[in-house]
């Protein structure tokens, strides 16, 4: 059995890293979204973005995590960014 057949036999939402493009039909953006994200959140606390050469990986429970955070912060339910209780509409 080759290497990329292995590969192919993790099913997706049970991989610890993703590439850009498996990340874009996962979480349901575009690929040049995720490019975006990706690119904003490198350096960031967040720690989703792993740069393995010239590729690009998700780490997809941190990114899931990350966008719960980010939609209860967006939509008003409490939540709990950087340390910081927040409440309220962006």
């Amino acid at each position: 059995m080759k290497e990329k057949d292995v590969y192919s036999i993790v099913l997706i939402w049970e991989r610890f890293l993703l590439t850009i493009k498996e990340a874009s039909l996962y979480f349901n953006f575009g690929e040049n979204k995720m490019h975006r994200i990706a690119n904003e959140y490198v350096d960031s606390d967040y720690k989703f973005v792993v740069q393995n050469g010239g590729w690009t990986m998700i780490k997809r429970k941190l990114f899931e995590d990350f966008q719960t955070r980010l939609h209860k912060y967006r939509y008003g339910i409490k939540a709990n960014i950087n340390g910081k209780t927040a409440l309220g509409v962006v």
